[in-house]
């Protein structure tokens, strides 16, 4: 929930007292991030992303991705693979290297992306819709109340390991509902 703004001002502040150079951003990192790419500038960057995925990458992540889906067998036919998104660097390039190797790949499976509102405001995700709109990719956003058991019911004061479960859990059900038989995961080592 940092990521989102909540408790960034009151870690600023101790930090602050610490002798740390803090701030706190309004909305929090994610707030500051589709801001930064949502500027003109940024969207010419966002191509040579992609560009640099394919080709200066090829070796270190491509290559590597290939290799383990083919040596874990991780892909069967028919598969429906939910891939979780939550907007940071990590699932965008897992959701991209999958719908990549759908276009090639000799045993067709489909992808599905999922994300998990977790209830708080100001939660825009326009971009990822449009990423998911140009991969040919159906999205879905999961309602939940997450944010109001954690914070307003439960009070947790270290809220990341229950939230977390919670999370996986409302995603897991959901992949199951729309009929995906595998969850993709990028962080964690999932």
């Amino acid at each position: 929930c940092c990521s989102r703004g909540l408790f960034s001002v009151a870690a600023a502040e101790e930090l602050q007292e610490k002798g740390w150079d803090a701030v706190s951003l309004e909305g929090g990192y994610i707030a500051w991030l589709m801001d930064v790419m949502s500027a003109p500038e940024e969207q010419d960057k966002a191509a040579d992303v992609e560009k640099s995925l394919r080709k200066k990458f090829k070796k270190s992540i491509w290559s590597k991705f290939t290799k383990a889906i083919n040596t874990y067998e991780l892909v069967k036919p028919g598969d429906k693979i939910a891939v979780c998104i939550s907007g940071g660097k990590d699932s965008l390039t897992l959701l991209y290297a999958l719908s990549g190797l759908r276009r090639f790949y000799p045993k067709k499976f489909e992808l599905a992306a999922l994300t998990v509102d977790l209830g708080f405001d100001h939660y825009d995700l326009s971009e990822i819709r449009q990423l998911c709109k140009t991969l040919d990719v159906e999205y879905h956003v999961i309602k939940t109340k997450i944010g109001e058991i954690v914070f307003e019911e439960r009070k947790e004061s270290s809220p990341c390991a229950l939230c977390a479960k919670m999370r996986k859990g409302a995603l897991n059900d959901y992949a199951r509902q729309i009929g995906c038989n595998k969850v993709a995961y990028a962080h964690h080592m999932d």
